[in-house]
């Protein structure tokens, strides 16, 4: 059997052309990151994709409100959520979030990023390089078969994401991601937050993930990103970034307060049209801490 590649003209709306593909060519697979979904949320009550089999979300947090509403959009389709950084030849991890094997986990309303496939090993490690237990957190290290063999004609960043260890009796070559994690009694991996995005407050270790849980429910699954900005040394605010045109920030506020520790209530809210995203289609969060820094 043949198939085809279809791939989104440059000069067209992204996320409008990704559809207008998906429908008119009858489409059975589909990969997209999850920012795609969110501009045709509006229009989830009318999209309609019978023939979609596979829709796979990737490169980014996949929202579980997202991956809801779009479970209505794609009837018999399997939404699995991939990830995998360059350094790992992209995909090393899949879960299936419906479908035979689907049991919609998500930690912090950020859909689990499940299990090795293939070759790939991955490894959760705390700062001494000691597997974490389940429910621990840790840092995710990647090992096997799609392992880069490392920067081109550049070893001092090879010295510090790539490493060699101990798994199953032997050394084997292991990425470091910089993406914290923990793992279920299932195995199924949780991403949290990447390691330099932690979040330091008054003592407190903060996940951005369940601020932006909070008040997606409050803003009916808004695209929003919780971030720490220090703008003095050991001062370290919170902001919430909102992408829309209009909010009631006093009234999402009191909403944030009464369900967050004060630690964890944002020191302000930016409301921004729109978010930047790279040419991929991602957020572009280096932009948006430019952003919430002039502030």
């Amino acid at each position: 059997m043949g198939a085809c590649v279809y791939t989104v003209p440059q000069d067209e709306i992204k996320y409008l052309a990704a559809y207008k593909i998906m429908l008119e060519q009858k489409l059975t697979f589909a990969a997209m990151p999850p920012s795609t979904l969110y501009y045709l949320r509006p229009y989830f009550p009318s999209i309609h994709l019978p023939d979609l089999k596979y829709s796979l979300l990737g490169g980014e947090p996949f929202p579980e409100e997202l991956a809801a509403g779009w479970e209505h959009c794609v009837p018999h389709a399997i939404i699995q959520n991939i990830y995998g950084p360059t350094e790992v030849a992209i995909n090393c991890l899949i879960y299936d979030w419906n479908g035979p094997r689907g049991t919609r986990k998500a930690h912090n309303g950020t859909v689990s990023i499940g299990k090795p496939f293939g070759t790939n090993v991955a490894r959760v490690l705390n700062d001494r390089m000691e597997p974490v237990k389940p429910f621990e957190t840790g840092e995710l290290w990647m090992g096997g078969g799609q392992v880069s063999p490392g920067y081109w004609n550049n070893q001092e960043p090879d010295r510090k994401a790539f490493s060699g260890i101990n798994y199953r009796g032997r050394t084997m070559r292991f990425y470091r991601t910089g993406d914290m994690v923990t793992i279920d009694g299932e195995g199924d991996i949780m991403f949290l937050n990447r390691r330099d995005e932690q979040v330091q407050v008054q003592g407190y270790r903060v996940e951005p993930g369940e601020i932006e849980q909070i008040a997606r429910k409050h803003l009916d699954g808004m695209n929003v990103v919780a971030m720490g900005i220090e703008n003095r040394p050991g001062e370290m605010k919170l902001y919430l970034l909102v992408e829309g045109e209009k909010i009631d920030q006093k009234s999402l506020m009191q909403f944030l307060s009464d369900r967050l520790p004060h630690y964890m209530v944002p020191a302000k809210v930016v409301v921004l049209s729109e978010f930047p995203r790279l040419v991929s289609g991602k957020l572009d969060r280096k932009a948006l801490f430019q952003i919430v820094k002039v502030e």
